[in-house]
């Protein structure tokens, strides 16, 4: 015998997995949606429901962010005052089955009541429900969640871009059906837009600023979890993540760099200037969103949608990426409008890159200015400096004026392959007198066995020395020390607070560390074990020759 609610059991049976539950279709016009288009929508998903579960009600209820239900037909439902429950983030089989129990209770034999799912919580609440008593069983049940897992989208959609708007005189809710008209709406959603992406544009004053300045513009028309400008290298071969950028150069953070496997623009893109992707987590193309987002690690992109982002003359500028964690959350529609705000975004962009490469060339040329003086002085220091504790220390000083370092330590290799000495600038004991430790497995190793070129890590710290506990970054930074192609140590330069190192200063760290390796050499010579010798050596004299009598 057929029930009204039927508890979940195990896995459908071959035939209703064959059930094809095919939402029609409902576009947007940006969030300017047409309220006639709404309610023809629901009619039609009604007459397709009705084919394999007939029924005298179809009602529609929406959850937008705030979490409060929003009925979206039919209208006569507002009269009931049907209180549906709040999802936390889903609905419960208790509290689906509490309102069947009302719906029933008000005079429908048979009703089912399921919940619209959509990235990770329900966006929505179908009803359905027959005036005959066990017309609803299992299949009917089945075919209404496959149904609404494909309502998800549209609903989510909806939720996201939902306004309330209320009468000016009685600050009551207006009904659906008094809304304006859609297109309408979207035509003046277009124009603030554009108004609002002006004032993002220059208001910004840090990349990551304008990252989020951006987001927020686009938030009612494009909703999305996570936003992402990215600009390329010069070889295109890594890109840049500016909604993590604060201060300084730009690539001067090695934690916004994003790897080619993380994002490659020729494998997703193609030929096309735009970006389409239903769902990330069966694309062909993965990874799309590889990279971490604002969402953090626990949260999975579904749907993206990019633009590539052009400079003058056509040039190669960047990426600018939306992403939900919901999947079929985009249309194409939604990417052409990505196009659009990228076309008035582009000039902002060019305009930060520019001022980066203007600003870097300006460091380097004082640096360059610079730098072989103070390598001079170094290397004169090196050379006349009697005791290498007193040379160590005012190299170091005499290296901060062209390296952001607060700090400074070598890490010798001594007799073990896998032991180090470890001591800073003006350490005045003998390094066969220093404690040593184990580097398997760090960073540092992996410098010392030539896996890695140099490493560089960045984290961050509460600063004891502050009142209010400040939290601050720091950066290290590890070159290995070498003499004839032999790494025998590293050096390592550490930089706190607002500093970090910048391409141009690991090279001139490297240049620093070779300067230096030649002295350390002789310093860890001086501190090998002496090996026990051999027989004493001994003079060898030819023998007389025999002289004739």
């Amino acid at each position: 015998m057929k029930g009204d609610s039927p508890p979940p059991g195990p896995g459908p049976t071959p035939w209703q997995t064959q059930i094809a539950a095919r939402v029609p279709l409902l576009r947007l016009d940006g969030a300017g949606w047409d309220v006639v288009a709404l309610e023809t929508w629901r009619e039609a998903l009604s007459s397709m429901l009705g084919t394999e579960v007939p029924h005298d009600l179809l009602g529609l209820w929406l959850y937008p962010h705030h979490d409060s239900a929003v009925l979206l037909g039919p209208p006569e439902l507002a009269q009931d005052d049907l209180q549906l429950p709040r999802p936390t983030p889903h609905l419960d089989d208790d509290q689906l089955r509490q309102v069947e129990h009302v719906v029933r209770h008000a005079g429908y034999g048979s009703a089912i009541c399921v919940s619209i799912p959509h990235g990770g919580r329900a966006v929505g609440v179908m009803l359905v429900a027959n005036l005959r008593h066990g017309e609803y069983g299992s299949p009917e049940a089945i075919f209404l969640r496959q149904a609404a897992g494909e309502l998800g989208p549209i609903m989510a959609r909806i939720a996201r871009q939902w306004i309330e708007t209320k009468d000016e005189a009685t600050g009551v809710p207006r009904p659906l059906r008094d809304r304006g008209p859609g297109r309408e709406a979207h035509a003046r959603e277009i124009h603030g837009l554009l108004d609002t992406l002006g004032a993002a544009m220059r208001d910004a004053t840090t990349p990551r600023q304008l990252t989020q300045l951006l987001g927020a513009a686009v938030e009612h028309v494009l909703p999305h979890d996570a936003i992402e400008l990215l600009v390329p290298d010069e070889a295109a071969e890594q890109h840049y993540r500016l909604s993590g950028h604060v201060h300084g150069h730009l690539w001067s953070h090695p934690t916004m760099v994003v790897s080619r496997a993380e994002f490659s623009p020729g494998r997703l893109f193609e030929e096309s200037d735009e970006l389409l992707v239903s769902d990330a987590a069966s694309d062909r193309r993965a990874p799309v969103w590889g990279f971490p987002h604002q969402l953090g690690a626990d949260a999975e992109i579904r749907s993206v949608i990019g633009v590539r982002l052009r400079g003058t003359g056509g040039s190669r500028l960047g990426y600018l990426l939306l992403g939900n964690i919901g999947p079929e959350f985009y249309w194409e529609e939604d990417a052409d409008l990505l196009a659009r705000v990228g076309a008035a975004v582009a000039p902002r962009l060019e305009s930060v890159v520019l001022a980066w490469e203007l600003d870097v060339l300006q460091s380097h040329l004082g640096v360059l200015r610079s730098v072989p003086a103070h390598l001079g002085r170094i290397a004169e220091i090196l050379a006349t400096t009697a005791h290498v504790s007193v040379a160590t220390r005012l190299v170091a000083q005499e290296a901060a004026a062209v390296l952001p370092f607060s700090q400074c330590e070598f890490a010798i290799r001594l007799g073990s392959e896998e032991e180090v000495v470890v001591f800073e600038p003006g350490e005045t004991q003998p390094l066969s007198k220093l404690p040593v430790m184990r580097y398997t497995g760090t960073e540092l190793g992996r410098v010392l066995d030539g896996e890695l070129g140099n490493a560089f890590a960045e984290a961050r710290h509460k600063d004891g020395d502050a009142p209010d506990g400040t939290v601050q970054p720091t950066a290290a930074l590890v070159v290995p020390v070498r003499v004839g192609g032999r790494v025998f140590g590293t050096m390592t330069l550490v930089a706190t607070g607002g500093q970090s190192f910048t391409r141009a200063d690991i090279s001139l760290a490297q240049q620093l560390a070779d300067v230096l390796a030649p002295h350390l050499e002789l310093l860890r010579q001086g501190a090998l074990p002496t090996r026990p010798s051999g027989q004493a050596w001994r003079r060898i004299t030819r023998p007389e020759q025999n002289r004739p009598v």
